[in-house]
C-alpha cells in the first residue's frame, strides 16, 4: 500500500544523506530527491549515480526526469501517511506535480483514499488539477479506495463532492459496495446500501455480487448482514457458482456451515 518503502538501503541512505546535507550549496530538496530515488528498486546503480545526476548536473534532461520521479514518490508517500504540511511544502518545489502517478496510475489522491486520510483528501481537492474522480490503470477512483479502507467519514465526504458517483465501476466492474464487502468494511457497506442507486445485487464483470465477495473472504458478519438486507444466498456468478460453492472451495468452514444451516446444499446449488 505504501508509495515508497524499501529498507534495503537504510544504513547507506542515512550515511549518504547526513554527508550530503553538510555539503555547501546542496538544497534540502536534492537530498530528499536522492533519498527517494535510492529507494526505488530499479535504480540499481545506487547512491553515486543518483548524486551525480541530481546534484552535479541539475539541468540535464535525465536529471529532471529523476527529480520528477523522486518528487512524485515523495508526494504519494506523504499523502499515504497523512502529512498535509509535507505535501504543502513539496508541492511548492519546482517540478512537483500533485497528479504525478506511479506505475499503476495511482496519484497522491488515490493514496490518501487508500489510507483513509480525510484531511489530506480535503486539502488535495482544493489544489489545481487534482480530480476526485481520477481513475488509475484499473479504473479505480478515490471512492473505491476509500470504501476499501473502511473510513466511513472519508467515503461520506467523497460522496458529497461534485462528480463522485457511488456506483462508479472499475474496468472489472467493481463498485464501492464490492470493495466494502470484500474488505469486511461493514459500516461502509451499510451506509452505501442506504444510498440512492446502490444495489446489493450489483454484479462485476464475473457476475460476483457483494455476497460472493463476503463468501470469498469468509466474512460471516458481512454475509449475515447482506442476507438480512435482502441479498440472495443463491445468487449465481457468470459460471454458476453460488456463495456456498465459493466458501467450500476456499475452505471457509464457518461460512459453509452457516450457508448450509440456511438450507443450502452443494447439490441444490449446482442444480
Amino acid at each position: 500500500m505504501h508509495a515508497c518503502r524499501d529498507n534495503a538501503y537504510e544504513d547507506a541512505l542515512r550515511e549518504y544523506s547526513d554527508s550530503l546535507s553538510l555539503r555547501p550549496g546542496v538544497a534540502a530538496v536534492h537530498v530528499m530527491c536522492a533519498a527517494a530515488m535510492v529507494r526505488l528498486h530499479r535504480w540499481r546503480s545506487g547512491l553515486a549515480e543518483v548524486a551525480q545526476v541530481l546534484l552535479l548536473d541539475p539541468e540535464n534532461e535525465r536529471a529532471l526526469m529523476l527529480r520528477a520521479k523522486a518528487l512524485g514518490c515523495l508526494l504519494r508517500s506523504a499523502a499515504d501517511n497523512g502529512q498535509v504540511e509535507e505535501l504543502r511544502r513539496l508541492s511548492a518545489v519546482p517540478g512537483a506535480s500533485l497528479v504525478a502517478a506511479d506505475a499503476h496510475g495511482r496519484q497522491p489522491i488515490h493514496f490518501a483514499a487508500m489510507s483513509g486520510q480525510l484531511a489530506v483528501a480535503q486539502w488535495l481537492a482544493l489544489q489545481e488539477g487534482v480530480s476526485l474522480v481520477a481513475a488509475d490503470a484499473q479504473g479505480r477512483q478515490p471512492i473505491h479506495f476509500a470504501a476499501r479502507s473502511g473510513q466511513l467519514a472519508l467515503v461520506q465526504w467523497l460522496a458529497s463532492q461534485p462528480g463522485v458517483i457511488l456506483v462508479a465501476a472499475t474496468l472489472q466492474g467493481f463498485q464501492p459496495i464490492h470493495f466494502a464487502a470484500l474488505s469486511g468494511r461493514l459500516a461502509v457497506a451499510q451506509w452505501l446500501a442506504l444510498q440512492e442507486g446502490v444495489s446489493l445485487e450489483a454484479a462485476d464483470a464475473d457476475g460476483w455480487q457483494p455476497i460472493h465477495f463476503a463468501a470469498w473472504s469468509g466474512d460471516l458478519a458481512m454475509a449475515q448482514w447482506l442476507a438480512a438486507a435482502g441479498a440472495s444466498l443463491v445468487a449465481a456468478d457468470a459460471v454458476g457458482r453460488q456463495p456456498l460453492h465459493i466458501a467450500v472451495e476456499l475452505g471457509h468452514l464457518e461460512m459453509a456451515q452457516w450457508l448450509t444451516a440456511a438450507g443450502l446444499s452443494l447439490v441444490a446449488a449446482a442444480a
